[in-house]
């Protein structure tokens, strides 16, 4: 018996209005979940990989935690801080 079958509407007879009925509303509530793709141009897709001792790497890892980013996000936003005060 499928998952979500109830044993005791089986008995049930389905004439085709009932039959039609229910395939409409099955097909309805099919939607795909998750979000919308993003656009090519906004996709973070390139990796960049960094060398640095390993203390640097337990401080800049302690500021991104003090921050509430991921180390990929406070890096990108120093690198964007970085740029804008460079100008």
């Amino acid at each position: 018996m499928p998952p979500g079958w109830r044993e005791e509407f089986l008995h049930l007879p389905l004439d085709n209005f009932r039959l039609q009925k229910y395939t409409v509303i099955m097909a309805k509530a099919k939607k795909k979940l998750g979000r919308h793709p993003k656009k090519p141009a906004d996709r973070l897709s390139e990796i960049v990989t960094l060398r640095m001792t390993p203390a640097d790497h337990e401080r800049i890892l302690q500021d991104a935690k003090a921050a509430g980013l991921s180390l990929s996000n406070y890096l990108q936003r120093c690198w964007r801080q970085a740029k804008k005060g460079g100008q």
